[in-house]
């Protein structure tokens, strides 16, 4: 049959037809832009999504890297001051002691919170090892310095050598009072804390103090040293390479799919 014949006499419902192609060609027309908008609105959601993720991976590892460093750096700090209080009979340094052990306290503390189990587990045993060695320089510091004075006094000086192995022998009789009493008057420059080290320590030998700070150092050094290596891992800092990323899902990929089809 000739379309146009059949029209050619009707032109009122060659108009209708027109107009129900027409309409048609819109209907499909803004389904395909809404097909397409919604493709890109989740494509936007998607994009959005993956950049919060990426910056909570981001901000997590700065954190992490600060956090870890921070408590190495104070536990550093604490052994430095321990280490100060076998030379020199230092009341600021042992002050700062107990404020640096306190403080380290708080750094493992979130540490623990957003570190990995080994990182943590790293960071744990540094701290004890941080804390036996000032257990051990509080212990045995005093006693270390009041021996190296007492030493420098009488080893010219063989009759005060003699009075003091007397002297000490009261502590021994059971009077360490006296014994104290006695030494501060034959060392006027040495402090009375320090002779009363010298008294309540005389029984302990030197090579048992020095075995003890030789195995207490050695312990925060390894233990340091394992916490630096756990948290280069943690980091990924042998890989040189930024924070990774969460990689995109599948809807996205699907919704670009759709976009394109539907374009075409």
């Amino acid at each position: 049959m000739d379309v146009w014949n059949y029209f050619e006499g009707k032109p009122e419902l060659l108009t209708a037809v027109a107009a129900v192609i027409a309409i048609g060609g819109a209907l499909v027309g803004a389904k395909i832009q809404a097909n397409s908008g919604r493709a890109q609105a989740a494509a936007a959601r998607e994009a959005a999504v993956i950049a919060a993720e990426a910056q909570r991976v981001a901000d997590l590892w700065t954190v992490r890297q600060l956090q870890v460093a921070e408590l190495v750096r104070g536990a550093r700090r604490l052994f430095q001051l321990c280490e100060r209080l076998w030379y020199e009979d230092d009341v600021e340094a042992r002050l700062r002691v107990e404020s640096q052990s306190e403080e380290l306290a708080l750094r493992l503390a979130e540490v623990e919170l957003l570190a990995t189990d080994d990182v943590v587990e790293c960071a744990q045993q540094l701290v004890t090892a941080a804390l036996r060695y000032e257990e051990i320089s509080d212990l045995h510091s005093g006693v270390t310095r009041a021996r190296a004075a007492v030493y420098l006094l009488t080893r010219n000086d063989d009759h005060l050598a003699t009075e003091v192995t007397e002297v000490m022998s009261l502590h021994r009789e059971g009077d360490p009072e006296r014994a104290v009493q006695w030494l501060t008057n034959i060392f006027p420059n040495i402090s009375r804390e320090l002779i009363e080290h010298l008294v309540a320590y005389d029984a302990v030998e030197d090579d048992y103090i020095r075995n003890e700070r030789s195995s207490a150092k050695h312990e925060f050094r390894m233990a340091a040293r394992h916490l630096v290596a756990a948290t280069r891992v943690m980091l990924r800092a042998r890989d040189d390479v930024a924070p990774v990323l969460p990689r995109q899902r599948r809807r996205y990929r699907r919704n670009q799919a759709e976009t394109a089809e539907s374009s075409a």
